[in-house]
Parts: C-alpha cells; sequence; structure tokens
C-alpha cells in the first residue's frame, strides 16, 4: 500500500510534527520505573530462592563446597559449557571413571583364566 506523505503525517509517520512525538523524558521516566520495579522483583526472588534453601548456614558450614559450586555456575552461565577444555575434560573424566571397572574385569578375567589352565593340568 503507498502512503502519501499527508497519510504519514497523520498516522505518526517520519514526517509527523512534534506534537505527535512522545515526550522523551516521560518515555525515560516509564523505562526506569520498569526497571525499578525488575530490580526489585529480582531481589525478592534471590532472597526468596536464598530463604529456601537456607544458603547462608549452608555456606558457613560448608565454605570450599560453596565457592565449588558458584565457581561451577559461573563457568555454566560464561559459556563454558560448549567449549574444547570441558570436551577433553569430560572424556579424561569418563575414561578415569571407567578405569577401575576395566581394572577388576581384566582382573576376573586373568583370574578365570588361571583357575581354568589349574583346573585342566590337574585333570590331565
Amino acid at each position: 500500500m503507498d502512503y502519501s506523505s499527508s497519510d504519514r503525517a497523520t498516522e505518526g509517520g517520519p514526517t509527523a510534527g512534534p506534537e505527535r512525538q512522545p515526550d522523551f523524558s516521560a518515555r525515560a521516566g516509564v523505562i526506569a520505573d520498569a526497571a525499578g520495579r525488575i530490580l526489585n522483583e529480582s531481589r525478592a526472588m534471590v532472597y526468596d530462592f536464598a530463604g529456601s534453601f537456607n544458603l547462608k548456614d549452608r555456606v558457613e558450614r560448608h565454605p570450599v563446597q560453596a565457592v565449588l559450586f558458584a565457581a561451577g555456575i559461573g563457568y555454566v552461565l560464561g559459556g563454558g559449557l560448549f567449549t574444547r577444555y570441558t570436551g577433553r575434560m569430560t572424556g579424561l573424566a569418563v575414561r578415569l571413571a571407567v578405569l577401575p571397572f576395566v581394572r577388576r574385569e581384566l582382573a576376573g578375567i586373568a583370574k578365570a583364566s588361571m583357575m581354568g589352565d589349574t583346573a585342566t593340568r590337574v585333570h590331565q
């Protein structure tokens, strides 16, 4: 649809006069009020969260655990989760976690093999 310049002026377009333009200070005040409400609601949510998990007592009882937890949350929120370093460390952790199981299975196989060899020698 093609608008003429007079149509744009009546609809608040670029040629509208100053009487149609919203007051900048009024808009800034509305934005500041909204930001203040959001900040107050965010603080209330944090206090509710802290109160529901009794974070202050937990931090006092286990300060090292609290610092490590906070560092982990910061790492994830900072974008460190999908990095090459994290992939390497995850691979290393999986290998280290699986290693005792593999060692136990290999020891069981070796023991069964040795028992099988002595059993066949006794029967011969």
